[in-house]
């Protein structure tokens, strides 16, 4: 998992001289970060809508990568701010919502309509999960993880393509609806903590009143 606070440790190792590299020649994080997300647009636009999975996933995967080479080059140059945090979160949103777009559009190529159902309930779930977590932030309020993250998403949507790709009967049509699924619970995770964090705070708030009274 690239949430992983080990897994980057050790990754680190070969993105960090690879950033200062790049810091070296002027390029920016934001700049990173933008040619990353136009990597993502041009490789899940072109191959999935074909169902090329494989070359999707594999292109796809590196140009994701940047996420934490923009990162990493941030910290080294010491330019880390809240633009550089929101401008990635959303071209993150934007990579994350044309590679499930992309499966939207090779299902209904392929008339596959239960699947563009399912597809669909990933694509806005997707951005539910993200919104959620983002506006209780900023009203204040806490919320849970959630089952599936969108590195989780993003795993399994790969997984399921190249064994598809490969070959294995039915794996995608089984693979959209569990991520269909879990991207529900998760929303529905984030909604239930916030809720819960919100009725705690009125209480607390209450029972502060009652004390001054």
């Amino acid at each position: 998992m690239l949430n992983d606070t080990d897994a980057r440790s050790k990754l680190a190792v070969v993105v960090e001289p690879i950033a200062r590299g790049l810091l070296a020649i002027k390029m920016t994080p934001n700049t990173v970060t933008a040619l990353g997300c136009l990597g993502v647009v041009v490789s899940a636009v072109y191959f999935i809508p074909q169902g090329r999975f494989i070359p999707a996933v594999i292109l796809v995967g590196i140009f994701m990568l940047t996420d934490m080479l923009d990162g990493t080059m941030a910290r080294i140059s010491g330019i880390t701010g809240p633009w550089g945090a929101l401008f990635d979160s959303a071209m993150d949103r934007i990579a994350d919502g044309v590679v499930f777009l992309g499966l939207t559009i090779w299902f209904v190529r392929t008339d596959q309509w239960g699947l563009v159902a399912a597809a669909s309930i990933v694509l806005i779930g997707s951005f539910v999960v993200s919104y959620t977590k983002a506006r209780a932030e900023s009203v204040g309020l806490a919320t849970a993880t959630g089952i599936a993250e969108r590195t989780e998403r993003l795993i399994i949507a790969a997984v399921v393509m190249v064994l598809s790709d490969l070959g294995v009967p039915y794996i995608l049509s089984v693979g959209m609806w569990i991520l269909a699924a879990l991207v529900v619970i998760t929303a529905w995770q984030r909604l239930r903590s916030a809720y819960l964090d919100a009725q705690a705070q009125q209480k607390a708030a209450q029972a502060d009143e009652s004390e001054a009274s």
